[in-house]
This record gives C-alpha cells, structure tokens and sequence, in this order.
C-alpha cells in the first residue's frame, strides 16, 4: 500500500506526500516491530529472534538507511537466517492450514489453541489505505 502511494506521489511530482507517505512507512514499521515484539513475548515468554520479510520497491530503497536505524536503535543485530531458525521457538509445530498468508506469530497461535490477533495487529493509516484503493481503482480503469 505504502509503495504504491508513494509511487504515484513521485510520478506526479508531489514531493510533499512523498515524504508524508515515508514518514508514515517509518512510524507504521515502528508499530509492527512494537506488535510481534508484544506477541512473541505472549506466546513464547520472550522476544523471540524474528525474520524481517522486505521487499524490493521504492518505499524500503528510499527509507531503507532510516528503516535499518530504526532497528539498530531498538537493539535489534542482524544474524543469518540458520541463526534465528535455531531458536526453539522455531520448532514449534505449524498446525494452520489456509490460503492466507499469515505471520509465525500468528501459525503459532493456532498451535497453543489461541485465536489470530488481527484486531490488534496495525493497519496502515486510513488516509493511506484510502489512497490505495483509489490508486488500485484508477488503474482497473485504464
């Protein structure tokens, strides 16, 4: 959502939500961290190590350096995957089955018979979400 809005906003030079949508991308990331961070120590009793999943497009080139510091100021220390997948958390079974492409977090809730949290797991802002859907809508139309 994020990548599209600040996609359009540079293609029609509006420098002004594109640093919005950025500022947005940077507090929004801060909020997830703050959600799996809150759900692994629910689940496991500890802030188990988490794979960050990004991808490439515009919105991480351009906030990567400030995303990355984020993360280092939070204490976060970037491991190789063989490292993380060591934990023990990560031999929990995964027990969901389903089309969704749901977190661990959330796999791992079904294991301990516990519901998927997404009424607490954030949204994007609403004027951003809003702006997706137009931009998706737009683009059906052409």
């Amino acid at each position: 959502m994020f990548n599209d809005v600040l996609c359009t906003a540079l293609a029609q030079k509006d420098t002004e939500l594109a640093e919005k949508t950025k500022r947005e991308y940077l507090q929004f990331a801060q909020t997830e961290f703050d959600y799996f961070e809150d759900a692994s120590r629910k689940l496991f009793g500890r802030e188990i190590p988490q794979v960050f999943l990004m991808h490439d497009n515009e919105i991480n080139t351009e906030t990567l350096d400030r995303l990355l510091t984020n993360l280092e100021q939070r204490g976060y220390e970037f491991v190789t995957l063989d490292a993380v997948l060591a934990d023990p958390a990560y031999g929990t079974p995964d027990r969901f089955v389903g089309t969704a492409g749901i977190s661990w977090i959330e796999r791992w809730r079904v294991h301990f018979g516990q519901k998927a949290d997404y009424e607490h797991d954030p949204d994007p802002p609403d004027w951003v979400m809003k702006r997706f859907r137009e931009i998706r809508k737009a683009a059906a139309n052409e």
